[in-house]
Parts: C-alpha cells; sequence; structure tokens
C-alpha cells in the first residue's frame, strides 16, 4: 500500500510540476513580448492584467509542491489543484485575449483547437491519470 501511494504522489509531483511550469514558461515568454509593444490597446492591456494576476498561481503551486518534495511530505491537496487549474486557465484566457488582438481568425482557431484537443485528449489524460504499479 506505501509503494501505492508513493508512486502516486511521484507521479502527481510529476504532472503539477509539468503543468505549473509550462504556465510560468508562457506566461514570461508572452509577458516579455507584450512589454516590448508600445502603445497597447485595449486588448493586449487586458492580456497584460490577465497574465499578472494568473503568474502567483502556478508559480506559488510550483514552490509548494517542490518544497513538499524534497521535504518527502506530499500531501494530495483539492486546493493545489484547483489553483493549478484556475492558473492554466488564465493562461489559455491570457493567450486567447493577446490572439485575439493579433486576429480574431487566429484567437477562433486558438479556442477550437483546444476544444478539439480536449475532447480527444481528455480520455486519454485520465486513462493515464493512474501510474501503473
Amino acid at each position: 500500500m506505501q509503494q501505492k501511494n508513493t508512486k502516486e504522489a511521484e507521479h502527481n509531483i510529476r504532472l503539477l510540476q509539468m503543468i505549473n511550469g509550462g504556465c510560468i514558461a508562457i506566461i514570461l515568454i508572452i509577458l516579455q513580448a507584450l512589454l516590448a509593444i508600445r502603445p497597447l490597446d485595449a486588448l493586449l492591456i487586458i492580456a497584460m492584467v490577465i497574465f499578472a494576476l494568473a503568474l502567483p498561481l502556478p508559480t506559488g503551486c510550483l514552490v509548494v509542491v517542490y518544497t513538499q518534495n524534497i521535504s518527502s511530505r506530499y500531501k494530495d491537496s483539492d486546493k493545489l489543484y484547483a489553483l493549478t487549474a484556475l492558473g492554466a486557465l488564465c493562461t489559455l484566457t491570457g493567450i486567447g485575449v493577446a490572439l485575439w488582438d493579433a486576429s480574431w481568425i487566429a484567437a477562433l482557431a486558438y479556442v477550437v483547437s483546444i476544444c478539439v484537443a480536449s475532447f480527444l485528449l481528455l480520455p486519454l489524460i485520465l486513462e493515464a491519470d493512474e501510474p501503473e504499479l
């Protein structure tokens, strides 16, 4: 039983690190580009605000997961998953708003691709959620 819990915890830690690390990287890359643009129109300001609100979420979650991992006291927490999901949602929303500023067609294609990918990949992610023991 302990081995199963350890493997599940390792799997969850890797998953949370990947999601939160990816969100941080995307936010920083896009923010860097947005900060270089002058003058900013309303949509780019909205995108920057969304990214500014989103950045602390995955950063904080990554710190919590990292500190729990090095102290070997990982605790599954619904709050941690909810904050990770909220950070990912804000990141995806910020990307959509930034794309909408460039082209509404690109933003529409982005939203459609998210819907299709979610529909096709979610069953695979849920299947793979349980690590093999």
